[in-house]
């Protein structure tokens, strides 16, 4: 039987804190998992901006009394597209829709200016606390409503989430409990294109050609899986990126928009998208 999978963290990511591979190693549990959402409320963000949720738009996003739209910061969750692409996922939907209308719907909210950003659509992405003081983030990656996005993300928050994120996966609640949200094998089909998507893989070669680097996990670049690191993104990480060329053999897991460019792909655009896993080792 195998043991499960630790997070570790090379020196490709030297910005990630300590924090995360602290929590990681240890193996965080829900009990866990609440004691350190105040502790990380305290120590990274302020939520010092008031906000009121007026309503929830057909996308799951967020309607302000301002007219602005407001999505939580770093994460993607399951909407009605979804529901209408797998029915599976509409308990799921359901779920989310109740905590947001029990939750936060007619109710102001305070937000953390100091990572909040708004996108080229013009809405904002905040991390989000509620008059009780619940972290929203911690709240649905804890029940497993969420994925942590990490593709516009900071180092500051992310790696805690991601800690929450591995603890309710392992615990398969929510979303984790549905095949099509678990993590994919690099042996991809077609039908897995064009959307947001966690892959988990070893990587079989790895090349630098003309300044973009490749993370290749099968013998043929024309067809098989693909990490690319582009060279305008290759500024984001501590030594350009130069590590990645050393992780042939090592496992790894992506997340990120999949899409199809000499077979499937996914371009890295933070440090944070990538994690380095541990060998497997029978029990």
């Amino acid at each position: 039987m195998s043991s499960l999978k630790v997070l570790i963290q090379f020196t490709l990511f030297p910005s990630v804190p300590i924090l995360f591979l602290a929590l990681s190693l240890a193996g965080i549990t829900s009990e866990t998992v609440g004691a350190q959402e105040t502790l990380g409320i305290d120590r990274t963000l302020s939520f010092d901006q008031p906000v009121k949720i007026m309503a929830i738009n057909e996308d799951g996003d967020f309607i302000l009394k301002t007219g602005n739209i407001l999505r939580p910061a770093e994460l993607t969750l399951p909407n009605a597209g979804d529901c209408e692409r797998l029915p599976s996922a509409c308990d799921i939907v359901s779920k989310i829709r109740a905590y947001h209308d029990l939750n936060l719907v007619g109710k102001r909210v305070y937000i953390d200016k100091q990572t909040s950003f708004y996108d080229r659509y013009n809405r904002l992405h905040a991390h989000i606390q509620s008059l009780e003081g619940t972290w929203l983030q911690h709240a649905l990656l804890r029940q497993g409503l969420a994925r942590v996005e990490a593709v516009e993300s900071t180092a500051i928050t992310t790696p805690l989430l991601l800690g929450i994120e591995a603890s309710a996966r392992q615990q398969e609640k929510g979303l984790w409990s549905l095949k099509a949200f678990k993590p994919l094998s690099t042996d991809i089909p077609k039908n897995k294109m064009d959307r947001f998507q966690i892959i988990e893989g070893i990587i079989h070669k790895t090349a630098e050609v003309r300044g973009v680097i490749y993370l290749n996990f099968g013998d043929n670049w024309r067809d098989d899986f693909t990490i690319k690191l582009a060279k305008d993104m290759r500024h984001k990480f501590s030594d350009k990126g130069q590590s990645l060329l050393n992780l042939k053999g090592h496992p790894i897991r992506i997340r990120g928009w999949l899409f199809w460019e000499n077979g499937p792909m996914i371009s890295l655009h933070n440090p944070e998208q990538l994690e380095i896993l541990a060998p497997e080792q029978d029990s």
